[in-house]
């Protein structure tokens, strides 16, 4: 949408440079104002700019709660529909974060995909409807990229470091204690077993070498 928004703001400064050079003998305050046709381009511009600025505003509130629970200035960045197709980053992923051998990126970016579930989930945080699944993965999503960015490069132990830590971000963005709790079991029991191979691991469980031992862990949820 941000390309449309783009292109009616250029149609508006054409329209509004060929009325300024109507007649380059003339002084051009004499034509009409082309109100019209600007009005127009302008609020169309507005709406298609909207999907991007709720798309950014969920980004940001996301960042904040993050940025809360990890006690460092974490951020995230929706892509576009079209963006996903130019980011060579993401190589489709549903989230990135870009790394070197000597820093870690503090902004992860997010398929348009998971924005949409982060949109859904903000709108209605304790409601299991027909948006559910794409909620939990939004929220979860967003924790594992934020474990990247806390220098985790391993992606079987960003997943279980984000399965463990799912319940505590839900409720950081609004969810219910309950609400929480479901989310991050639905995660675990429901999609994680078939995480595609090096996102998975037999040692993400109760009392296995990557639990961590934290309350909010869905093996201790579901107690």
């Amino acid at each position: 949408m941000l390309l449309l928004t783009v292109l009616f703001a250029a149609l508006a400064a054409w329209t509004l440079w060929r009325w300024w050079r109507i007649n380059p003998d003339d002084n051009p305050l004499d034509a009409r104002f082309p109100l019209v046709p600007l009005a127009v381009y302008g609020t169309l511009a507005a709406l298609a700019y909207l999907p991007t600025l709720r798309a950014d505003l969920a980004a940001a509130r996301a960042g904040r709660a993050i940025s809360v629970l990890e006690g460092r200035k974490l951020a995230y960045r929706c892509g576009s529909t079209l963006g996903v197709f130019f980011d060579r980053d993401t190589d489709m992923a549903v989230g990135y974060v870009r790394w070197t051998e000597d820093s870690i990126e503090q902004t992860a970016k997010l398929r348009h995909e998971v924005c949409e579930g982060l949109q859904r989930f903000l709108a209605a945080p304790n409601a299991v409807d027909a948006n559910w699944r794409d909620k939990v993965i939004a929220i979860h999503v967003l924790a594992h990229e934020a474990r990247h960015m806390l220098g985790e490069r391993s992606e079987a132990r960003a997943e279980c470091q984000a399965i463990q830590r799912n319940a505590l971000l839900a409720r950081q963005l609004g969810a219910s204690e309950d609400a929480a709790r479901e989310l991050a079991l639905a995660y675990w029991r429901d999609i994680y077993p078939h995480a595609p191979p090096g996102y998975f691991s037999s040692d993400c469980r109760g009392g296995g070498a990557l639990d961590e031992k934290l309350p909010s862990s869905p093996w201790n949820l579901a107690r």
